[in-house]
C-alpha cells in the first residue's frame, strides 16, 4: 500500500506534527504502509536530508500560507500513484490544494487537524477566528466533507473539534498518536550535556522541552518554580526549545523580577545526544500548556520513565491521571503551584512508582509500534474495501 503524506513544510521548528510524522514512517513501512512525504518547502531547505523515505519538496512558496500557481499540476501528478492521501494540518495552501488535486480522483484521503479546530484558539484569537470562519465557509469545509476521514488522536480533540466552525459534516475516527522508543545517551553524552550546562550539575532538575510559545503557560511554570526553591534549594528549571526573541524577553524579564535567574537555564533547540540527555538528566517534566492537542514531547517524557506534571488543556490528561504517571492540575496559577509542591515534597520511593508507571504507559499507548496500529487497520480496512 502506498501513502502519500502532505504537510506544509518538514522544517522541525514547527513542532509536534512534523516529529511525530519523521517519528512514525518506519513503523508504518514495518506493516506495509509504504510512506513518502510532499512538502511544500524548497528542495535545498537542509532539514530534507538524510531520509529513508522519499521526499517531494515543491517549494519554494509564497508566505505561510504557502501558496505557488505551479504547486497544483505537480500534485495532482504525485497524488495519482498513491492508494490513500494523508494530509497533516490545516488552513494553509498544502491541505485546500490537495482537495483540489483529488475531487475529481478515486484516491481517498484522510485529514490530522492536529488539533487546530480546538476552540481555544477561537477564544483567544478572534480577529484569526473571523478570517478562519470565511475560510472554512468557502474552502475548508468542502476538505472535511470530502475527506474519507478526519483522523484524531485523542477523544478529547475529536469532541472539541466538533465545536469550533459549521458546517461541519465529517466521519471522524480516534485513531491515537504516539514517540518514538527512547534513545538513551552514553555517559559521555550526558558528560558533554553537563559540561555544556554546568549549571545542571547535581540538581533537581523540572524539564520543559518543545517550542517555547506563549500557550506553553511558561508564565505559570516559572512563577511556580519560583515558589518551589523555597523548599528545594537545588531544584532547578530547564526550558529547551526554539522561541521568538521577544517572548524569550519576557520571560527573562519575569524570571529577573522573580530573582531566580540563577536556577534557570534556556537550552534553546536541542537535538540529537543533547536531546536525549536532556530527558535523562531530568527528575521530571512540566507542561502547563493552556492548550495541547497531543503532546509528543509527553509521550517522549514518559518513554524515559519522567513523570509528567501536565494542565488538564492537554488533551492527554486522563491517561496521565489513570496510569498515576504525573499530577494533572487546572489551568491557573494556583493549581500548577500546587502540583509543582506536590511532587517537591513526594518521598523517593513515591517518585520511582511513578517513574514506573510513566514508563508502563507509554509502552502501553504511546509507543509508536503499538499507536501505528489505529491508523493502519483503518487505512487497511478502507484500502481492502475498496
Amino acid at each position: 500500500m502506498r501513502v502519500f503524506r502532505v504537510i506544509r513544510s518538514l522544517n522541525p521548528a514547527g513542532g509536534g506534527p512534523i516529529f511525530g510524522l519523521l517519528q512514525s514512517i518506519p513503523y508504518y513501512i514495518n506493516l506495509g504502509i509504504h510512506t513518502s512525504v510532499i512538502c511544500f518547502d524548497a528542495p535545498s531547505s537542509p532539514w530534507l536530508r538524510n531520509h529513508s523515505f522519499p521526499i517531494f519538496a515543491l517549494g519554494p512558496v509564497i508566505g505561510s500560507y504557502g501558496y505557488h500557481p505551479r504547486i497544483l499540476s505537480s500534485l495532482k501528478y504525485l497524488l495519482a500513484q498513491a492508494d490513500a492521501v494523508i494530509v497533516e494540518g490545516i488552513w494553509q495552501y498544502h491541505a485546500f490544494s490537495t482537495w483540489l488535486a483529488l475531487r475529481q480522483s478515486n484516491v481517498p484521503y484522510y485529514v490530522y487537524p492536529h488539533g487546530m479546530l480546538d476552540p481555544w484558539f477561537n477564544r483567544n484569537k478572534p480577529f484569526k477566528r473571523l478570517k478562519k470562519a470565511i475560510y472554512w465557509l468557502f474552502f475548508e469545509q468542502f476538505l472535511f466533507r470530502d475527506a474519507a476521514g478526519i483522523l484524531f488522536t485523542t477523544d478529547q480533540e475529536c469532541f472539541l473539534s466538533r465545536t469550533s466552525f459549521s458546517p461541519y459534516q465529517v466521519h471522524e475516527f480516534v485513531v491515537g498518536y504516539g514517540a518514538a522508543k527512547p534513545v538513551h545517551p552514553t555517559n559521555t553524552e550526558i558528560s558533554d550535556f553537563l559540561t555544556r550546562y554546568p549549571d545542571l550539575r547535581n540538581k533537581s532538575i523540572y524539564l520543559f522541552l518543545g517550542r517555547l510559545h506563549p500557550k506553553k503557560g511558561l508564565d505559570l511554570l516559572i512563577q511556580s518554580f519560583a515558589t518551589i526553591l523555597s523548599v528545594t534549594p537545588s531544584a532547578h528549571l530547564v526550558l529547551a526549545g526554539p522561541i521568538s526573541l521577544s517572548y524569550q524577553r519576557f520571560l527573562k524579564e519575569l524570571i529577573q523580577s522573580l530573582d531566580i535567574s540563577p536556577s534557570v537555564t534556556f537550552c534553546g533547540h536541542l537535538q540529537g545526544a543533547n536531546k536525549y540527555s536532556a530527558y535523562s538528566t531530568a527528575d521530571v517534566f512540566c507542561l502547563p500548556s493552556h492548550q495541547e492537542n497531543f503532546g509528543v514531547s509527553v509521550a517522549e517524557a514518559l518513554s524515559y520513565g519522567l513523570p509528567v506534571i501536565i494542565s488538564d488543556q492537554v488533551n492527554i490528561h486522563e491517561y496521565v491521571t489513570q496510569a498515576n504517571a504525573g499530577f494533572v492540575h487546572r489551568d491557573n496559577l494556583e493549581a500548577t503551584t500546587s502540583a509543582l509542591l506536590k511532587w517537591a515534597l513526594m518521598s523517593q520511593e513515591s517518585r520511582f512508582k511513578m517513574s514506573c508507571n510513566a514508563s508502563t504507559l507509554f509502552r502501553k499507548h504511546f509507543d509508536w509500534e503499538v499507536a501505528s496500529l489505529g491508523l493502519s487497520h483503518l487505512l487497511e480496512s478502507h484500502y481492502f474495501r475498496t
